[in-house]
């Protein structure tokens, strides 16, 4: 008799249980038209993802989910720091301060696009878990303007509650030979953007 109890009270409680858990609405980009799901990092490879949807949606506040709140490394590459770029720029470096800077530069050159992509993904896992040489490229469009940014990147992940986030950006040149006046996104980060 209980059996048959529990079996009618099941649907009851199926229905009920929705109403404690809530839905995560997708995020919206300045065009109302784009939405940008979020995606738990329960991986380092889910954060990359998370990081460039959110950046080509210009939704900053998702763009800096991806980054520690325990403290961001940013180490910008030697021949960047060898053509003028400072690097004790970065040393106070934070989530806050990724998201507010790439606001910033969005804010000023106001893109018509942006994308963004990841490629190389040579995940090391040992103590620490990372992307090691992640070829990065990232292009934004006004118009009959293009700014391009290219390089290869250290990309380490800290685990916080369970999820990944960029914990440390170690920044090079791009060693696949691209044009020398495509510069690294910690340029893009220290000058911001510079119209072609």
């Amino acid at each position: 008799m209980d059996g048959m109890r529990t079996l009618r009270l099941l649907p009851l409680l199926l229905l009920t249980a929705g109403c404690f858990f809530d839905t995560r609405e997708p995020e919206q980009g300045e065009d109302p038209g784009i939405e940008v799901e979020w995606q738990d990092p329960i991986e380092p490879s889910l954060a990359l993802p998370n990081m460039t949807a959110s950046l080509e949606a210009k939704i900053l506040t998702n763009y800096g989910r991806s980054f520690s709140t325990e403290g961001l490394e940013m180490d910008p590459a030697a021949e960047d720091v060898g053509l003028g770029l400072d690097e004790t720029y970065f040393d106070a470096w934070s989530k806050d301060e990724e998201e507010s800077r790439m606001s910033a530069i969005l804010t000023a050159a106001m893109p018509d696009s942006v994308r963004v992509e990841f490629s190389d993904l040579n995940e090391v896992v040992g103590d620490e878990r990372y992307f090691k040489d992640l070829h990065y490229e990232i292009i934004f469009t006004k118009g009959a303007s293009k700014a391009r940014y290219a390089g290869d990147v250290d990309l380490y992940f800290r685990e916080e509650g369970g999820l990944y986030y960029i914990s440390k950006w170690i920044d090079k040149v791009d060693d696949q030979g691209v044009d020398p006046d495509v510069h690294t996104w910690c340029w893009l980060r220290y000058y911001g953007l510079e119209w072609s």
